[in-house]
């Protein structure tokens, strides 16, 4: 009788501290989170597809974007298959507001890329920008938000003013790889922090590498940048 009136005791005090002290749940499997996870739990980020790329130098990433951009290195983090977890939560991150996923999903980009000593080779973060428009509907830039997460574990400074989105363009997703590349051909251009760009070695961050044709003409453009030398990450890799 002791034991169930103590049992009774511990569970109204969890109950009455939930109430004062609120506690967040794993978005995917609603366990409660750590002060160290934002919106997505260590077990979860654990069962997302890794591709390993960033211990793979020359990564099916490398291989599709040979001839297209002169890049150090590239690497995306996981498999994207529709249907499956990582697809939700970039849906989640992109269309309903929570930029907490894609905090977490940075940080764990960077942790795989650090561990690897992939990041070791860079200076600073570009994330692919958005055009001011749809940056004022969504409220914020998920490839922005993923460079962050990458900046929490690595300290690479993240540079928002070194590449800029000068014209907007219709979404990327229902088009094909020809009509994706004309989408985005001459959309991109060099910003105002360009010029303490020069000589350092840049890391464009985007959220899924498709076709490439997003991160080509963002490359494209970067290049023009004097002594600079470039690279690639993304979360997401979707093979065609």
């Amino acid at each position: 009788m002791a034991f169930k009136f103590l049992t009774w005791l511990v569970r109204l005090a969890r109950g009455a501290a939930e109430v004062c002290a609120p506690v967040a749940h794993c978005c995917v499997c609603g366990a409660p989170l750590t002060e160290a996870e934002m919106s997505v739990c260590r077990l979860c980020l654990d069962r997302l597809p890794a591709t390993s790329f960033e211990t793979w130098p020359q990564n099916p990433v490398m291989t599709r974007m040979e001839g297209r951009a002169k890049l150090l290195s590239a690497f995306s983090c996981f498999y994207f298959h529709k249907g499956e977890t990582l697809r939700r939560l970039i849906h989640q991150f992109k269309y309903k507001d929570d930029r907490n996923v894609a905090r977490d999903l940075g940080r764990e980009m960077g942790r795989r890329a650090a561990h690897t000593g992939f990041t070791d080779s860079y200076d600073a973060l570009i994330p692919v920008p958005l055009h001011r428009r749809r940056l004022s509907e969504r409220g914020y830039n998920q490839s922005h938000v993923l460079a962050l997460g990458i900046a929490d574990v690595t300290g690479l400074p993240v540079m928002t003013d070194v590449l800029i989105r000068s014209r907007a363009t219709p979404t990327q997703t229902h088009l094909s790889a020809d009509q994706r590349y004309l989408n985005v051909h001459g959309v991109f251009a060099l910003g105002k922090g360009a010029k303490r760009a020069a000589g350092l070695r840049l890391l464009l961050v985007d959220d899924v590498f498709t076709t490439g044709a997003t991160c080509e003409a963002c490359l494209e453009k970067l290049a023009e940048i004097e002594g600079a030398s470039l690279g690639l990450a993304t979360l997401g890799y979707a093979s065609t």
